[in-house]
C-alpha cells in the first residue's frame, strides 16, 4: 500500500469516527456538540493521519526501529544472507584445561529460504554450523556489507580459551554483537534509538489528547479516557498492522546447491 493511499484512507476513516463519535457523544454529554465539529473533526483527522503515515515511513526505512511501545527495540538489527567461520585447530590440554590454537581457516555459511536461526545457515556440503569439537574450534565469525566492507566478530572466551556461556560473537571497537543461536544477526544497543521511541510514542498519546481536548472540545475527563482507549487501540491493533502491510518483503535467499 502505498503512504498517500495510506494517508487518504486514515482520514477517511478517522473523519468519520471522530466527527460521528463527538456528534453522538457530546449530544448526550453536553446536550450539544461543539461548534464547527466538521471542520474541527476534518483537521485532527488530518494531524493524526499525517502523524501516522510519517510513523509508517519511518518504519518502511528502518522497519522495527521505531516500533510501538510493545515492540521496539533500543538495539538496530542488520541480518545477512551468509557469514564465514572462522575456525582454528585446536587442543586441549587436559592437565591445565587450557586452549592451544594452531591453523586458521574459513568456512563459508548461506542462509536457507526463510532460515531465522543459526541452524539455518549451511555450508557448501549442507552442513550446519558447529562451534567446535575435538579437533577446532570457530573462533571468529566474518560478514559483508553490501559495499564489500567486512566485519570481524570474535567469539568471547575465558583465560583458558574456552567459550564462555552463553556464547556471544562481538566486534572491536564497537557494542555490535551476535549470538550462537542467531549468527547471520547483527544486534548494535543504541541509546538514541530508546529515546527517540519514548518519545515517539509518547508525542501519539498527547496528540490524540490534543485531539480529543482542544480539539474536539471534550471535557478534560473525558478526553484522558477517549485518549486512552484509542491510543491502546491505535498501538495494539492499528499501527502493527500497517507497519507489516508497508515493510517491504526481503527477496529469499539463495538455496545453497549440494556440492557433486
Amino acid at each position: 500500500m502505498s503512504l498517500i493511499l495510506l494517508f487518504v484512507l486514515l482520514t477517511l476513516v478517522l473523519l468519520a469516527l471522530l466527527w460521528g463519535g463527538a456528534l453522538i457523544a457530546q449530544s448526550y454529554l453536553y446536550n450539544a456538540p461543539v461548534e464547527k465539529l466538521p471542520l474541527r473533526a476534518v483537521v485532527c483527522s488530518v494531524i493524526m493521519s499525517a502523524f501516522i503515515t510519517f510513523w509508517c515511513r519511518l518504519d518502511v526505512k528502518t522497519p522495527g526501529r521505531y516500533d510501538t511501545l510493545l515492540d521496539f527495540s533500543n538495539e538496530d538489527v542488520k541480518e545477512y544472507d551468509s557469514f564465514e567461520a572462522i575456525k582454528m585447530a585446536a587442543k586441549i590440554e587436559e592437565k591445565t584445561k587450557t586452549v592451544t590454537f594452531g591453523k586458521e581457516s574459513n568456512v563459508l555459511f548461506r542462509r536457507q529460504s526463510g532460515g531465522k536461526s543459526t541452524a539455518d545457515y549451511l555450508d557448501e556440503n549442507r552442513k550446519p554450523f558447529v562451534r567446535g569439537n575435538s579437533e577446532f574450534l570457530v573462533v571468529a565469525v566474518v560478514v559483508k556489507d553490501k559495499d564489500g566492507a567486512t566485519r570481524r566478530f570474535e567469539a568471547e572466551r575465558d583465560e583458558n580459551g574456552r567459550f564462555r556461556t552463553p556464547l556471544e560473537y562481538r566486534e572491536q571497537g564497537t557494542r555490535a554483537y551476535m549470538t550462537e543461536e542467531g549468527l547471520g544477526r547483527v544486534f548494535t544497543p543504541k541509546t538514541s534509538t530508546l529515546a527517540l521511541n519514548l518519545a515517539l510514542n509518547f508525542f501519539h498519546f498527547a496528540l490524540w489528547f490534543a485531539i480529543f481536548w482542544y480539539g474536539l472540545r471534550f471535557s478534560p475527563g473525558h478526553a484522558s479516557l477517549l485518549t486512552l482507549g484509542f491510543f491502546l487501540v491505535t498501538m495494539l491493533a492499528v499501527i502493527p498492522v500497517l507497519f507489516q502491510q508497508n515493510r517491504d518483503k526481503p527477496p529469499p535467499p539463495a538455496v545453497v546447491a549440494p556440492k557433486l
